[in-house]
């Protein structure tokens, strides 16, 4: 089963992710209020919706990077000056949600 094609304000950027020894690719979209992973394993294909609250980046070294979610985690290497500019941008849109006004 293929996402959803992406919407009007939805942003990706395309990473290797590590799963169980294996080198696999990852779409990121920023979403409002969070972002999606989707991966896929195997045959199949994932989606992982992390709110902005429950998102924990490290920067591992200069190309690597570890997103984890409560107890999923996934570590992904990334190559091209752009991936790293998107991460970055994750890291505002995430900084902006958190810093709101919720009146």
């Amino acid at each position: 089963r293929r996402p959803p094609r992406s919407t009007q304000g939805v942003s990706s950027a395309a990473s290797d992710v590590y799963k169980r020894q294996e080198l696999n690719k990852c779409n990121i979209e920023i979403r409002e209020k969070g972002i999606i992973i989707y991966f896929r394993s195997r045959q199949s294909t994932y989606g992982l919706v992390i709110p902005y609250y429950k998102l924990v980046t490290f920067k591992v070294d200069a190309n690597h990077y570890t997103l984890t979610y409560n107890e999923y985690f996934l570590k992904i290497r990334v190559e091209y000056s752009s991936d790293h500019k998107f991460l970055k941008r994750v890291l505002e849109e995430k900084a902006k949600f958190l810093n709101q006004d919720i009146s």
